[in-house]
């Protein structure tokens, strides 16, 4: 086990979402969500903009905007600090139709377990003192950011007159509901260094040798150190010298991320985009099997997207050894045009691979 005393259920886990002007998204609904839920569809039907609107709404920060657009590369100047984070942000991309003039807003709601959480992002007039505190760097409309989480005050943030946010002292998601984003850009060297650091020396560390063991069987350690820069380094058996870690292929640094921020989401929530990254397709089942296992030992909902058929028949070799992990698992299709994603059951899931039907 890696956690001690009582089990408690991780008390937001949420059961629909519903998405209103966000992204590519004029209206979305998931019904059917699970403790593992795989999203599919086509290239921008909205797979990752819907991990996008889950990590605001279980943060009830708008800080992920600014982490949204480092990724998408619509980011214009960003420097964080270790309780807060500054930025510039395109914010325009973040509304459904790419414009954030005065009453531009996106809503994404769930309902839980026994509770409703809500966000809400509006463009509004700015206030007097904000003008003074933040004035436009730029020319242009005077605007603001206005953002309101359940039943918290709401706070503005200003916009420049191009369009960007300018966000200050926000602070990062509070850990008492940890939310893992896990996107599709390489992890390695400090960056990878700093998510063992998280779990070495605790019991975790052993579920993250595990996962790197599905690629290559003979890790029997891993530690971080300094070798020209900080990176993972691993002894494997029958070894005269430890290997860095990125040495083996992108499948080991790849498993090292989604193992750290598996365990590092306990009791919270894990998004990942194309979870099958780098992986072949003999390790599916193996990768399924530790996270489906590790996220119900820990109490972690999941989200994940992917294009790929061998990583949905990954998924069902593991309902079809375990079936009491059926109820866990569906699968949610993301398709253009509809306000409602198509679910499937882990049984519906099973039957699909079992005849070669695509669902994806």
């Amino acid at each position: 086990m890696i956690t001690s005393g009582k089990k408690v259920r991780f008390k937001h886990m949420l059961s629909s979402l519903k998405i209103s002007g966000f992204r590519c998204f004029s209206s979305l609904r998931v019904d059917n969500m699970r403790r593992i839920n795989l999203i599919v569809g086509l290239n921008s039907a909205g797979k990752t903009c819907l991990l996008e609107a889950l990590e605001l709404l279980a943060s009830q920060s708008p800080s992920p905007l600014v982490h949204a657009a480092a990724r998408r590369g619509e980011l214009v100047f960003d420097e964080f600090a270790s309780d807060s984070v500054r930025g510039t942000a395109d914010i325009r991309h973040a509304f459904y139709g790419r414009q954030a003039s005065i009453g531009t807003h996106f809503q994404i709601e769930t309902t839980g377990v026994g509770n409703l959480q809500q966000v809400r992002a509006e463009i509004v007039p700015p206030t007097q003192a904000s003008l003074l505190q933040n004035p436009p760097v730029v020319e242009g409309p005077a605007r603001s950011l206005r953002w309101t989480a359940g039943g918290t005050p709401p706070f503005d943030n200003p916009i420049a007159g191009n369009g960007t946010l300018l966000l200050t002292s926000l602070p990062f998601p509070s850990e008492r509901r940890p939310v893992r984003f896990v996107g599709t850009g390489a992890v390695a060297g400090t960056a990878a260094a700093r998510l063992w650091g998280q779990v070495a020396a605790r019991p975790a560390e052993d579920k993250v040798i595990d996962a790197l063991r599905i690629v290559e069987p003979n890790v029997e350690r891993v530690g971080a150190g300094v070798y020209q820069a900080q990176a993972v380094f691993v002894r494997l058996k029958e070894a005269s010298d430890r290997i860095p870690l990125g040495s083996l292929g992108d499948g080991m640094n790849r498993l090292l991320v989604l193992a750290c921020q598996l365990v590092s989401a306990e009791h919270g929530m894990l998004l990942v985009d194309e979870i099958d990254t780098g992986l072949h397709v003999s390790a599916m089942t193996k990768m399924w099997r530790l996270v489906v296992d590790t996220a119900k030992e820990l109490d972690v909902q999941v989200f994940a997207t992917t294009h790929s058929d061998d990583c949905l028949r990954g998924l069902a070799n593991v309902l079809l050894k375990s079936p009491d992990l059926v109820p866990e698992v569906g699968l949610h299709r993301v398709q253009r045009g509809l306000e409602q994603t198509v679910f499937y059951s882990g049984d519906e899931i099973i039957r699909s691979a079992e005849a070669g039907i695509e669902i994806r």
